[in-house]
């Protein structure tokens, strides 16, 4: 109880330094523990979809060997990532094929065919982390056949 007692009392003796000298508490607080005094947080990835409960969020990374390919896929539910390293070949119906890169963030929507996400190198390994948002779905991953090739 003295500790909290000790807490409180220090906080509103900050409080009202703060308030005296007209300052905003984050950047006296970042000043005096030796912290930046601003932060960025750059956008990489902004995507929409319809509205959904989500109960659990899996992060996995994922690592690919050179050239590996997931092949043809869907999602039960929406998966978000970001490329970590190499170079991916991403592809969902209804879209153009694009190559990602290192930093690149990527949506699949649930129940969306993914026609390609192929490691591109011959070389390099590619590294991905994925976020897929449940709601009491227990599925992952449904592979498909591959489309014939047309001749």
């Amino acid at each position: 109880m003295k500790n909290l007692v000790a807490i409180m009392t220090i906080s509103l003796a900050f409080a009202g330094v703060v308030n005296a000298a007209n300052l905003s508490p984050l950047k006296v607080t970042a000043r005096h523990i030796g912290l930046r005094d601003s932060i960025t947080r750059k956008r990489i990835f902004m995507a929409e979809f319809p509205v959904r409960n989500v109960s659990s969020v899996d992060v996995r990374e994922i690592t690919f060997k050179p050239r590996q390919k997931t092949g043809r896929h869907q999602h039960p539910i929406p998966v978000m990532g970001y490329v970590v390293s190499g170079t991916v070949l991403f592809e969902a119906e209804g879209q153009s094929a694009r190559v990602l890169h290192a930093g690149d963030a990527f949506y699949e929507p649930a129940n969306t065919t993914i026609e390609h996400f192929d490691n591109q190198s011959d070389t390099e390994p590619l590294k991905f982390v994925a976020y897929y948002l449940f709601n009491g779905e227990k599925e992952l991953i449904k592979m498909l056949p591959e489309k014939p090739v047309r001749q």
